[in-house]
């Protein structure tokens, strides 16, 4: 898709500051979602290693203000540096008017974003149609951007989104176990193919290509359901779990 364009029939300013306000809405409940997930993955991600003595848990913080702190900063810097990941939560709209008409160009990382725009008629532009210099709705792209050297910009959603604890998504514990179980063994191959060396930036697409054949082996797949099977009696649950919110060192007695 070269440009995600939308339409609204009128060109009356309160009437498209009300429809700015509903998508706004929208988009707004579809990035505290979104959120809630990414949050979600970060404490079941810590949680895990903690359980793994990968990493030592602080005892001044929690795991949750962690994970908050944590999947903030990667969401500012998605968002600062214009990356297409799932940490990028922003939505903007160019804003023009023509004829009967108000267009909105549209500027997101997610296509779930564009279900906040479902109460207006989509006037997209593909790639076929972009080439196609006598499509209709190129020309009128084209002609609107030629003669709007600076169209009013919306922002549908930035920042981060405020969710409440109970609003937290966790993958689930078997999801959690297949995911670990099979970042162990990947690491152990991309180890025994890099022969225990620092892999180079120039290698390490070959070597990613070597640790996926030898991962699609049965005997690595078999390796794979061994360990989600082991971890499955070390991983804790997180639904309900305290030890999440909780500091530790709060409940150790105070020495006298």
């Amino acid at each position: 898709m070269v440009l995600r364009g939308y339409r609204l029939r009128g060109t009356d300013l309160t009437g498209i500051t009300q429809e700015i306000k509903k998508i706004s809405m929208s988009v707004n409940k579809i990035r505290a979602r979104t959120y809630a997930k990414l949050l979600g993955n970060e404490i079941a991600f810590l949680v895990d290693k903690i359980a793994l003595n990968v990493y030592t848990r602080d005892p001044t913080v929690s795991i949750y203000e962690c994970a908050c702190s944590r999947t903030e900063e990667e969401i500012r810097v998605a968002q600062l540096q214009g990356l297409k990941t799932p940490y990028n939560l922003q939505v903007y709209g160019q804003v023009f008017t023509e004829a009967d008409y108000t267009y909105f160009a549209i500027s997101c990382m997610q296509n779930e974003f564009l279900k906040a725009f479902h109460r207006l008629e989509e006037y997209s532009v593909s790639e076929s149609e972009y080439e196609d210099p006598n499509n209709s709705k190129t020309k009128l792209w084209k002609s609107l951007m030629e003669k709007t050297a600076t169209p009013m910009t919306i922002n549908f959603g930035n920042g981060i989104p405020q969710i409440a604890k109970d609003q937290i998504v966790y993958p689930t514990k078997k999801e959690r176990c297949r995911t670990e179980a099979r970042h162990q063994v990947c690491n152990r191959i991309l180890n025994q193919v890099s022969f225990g060396k620092q892999i180079p930036p120039e290698c390490l697409m070959k070597n990613i290509d070597q640790m996926m054949k030898i991962l699609l082996q049965e005997e690595s797949q078999k390796e794979i359901a061994a360990k989600e099977k082991e971890l499955m009696n070390i991983l804790p649950e997180l639904e309900g779990a305290d030890f999440i919110f909780s500091v530790p060192s709060a409940d150790v007695p105070a020495q006298s």
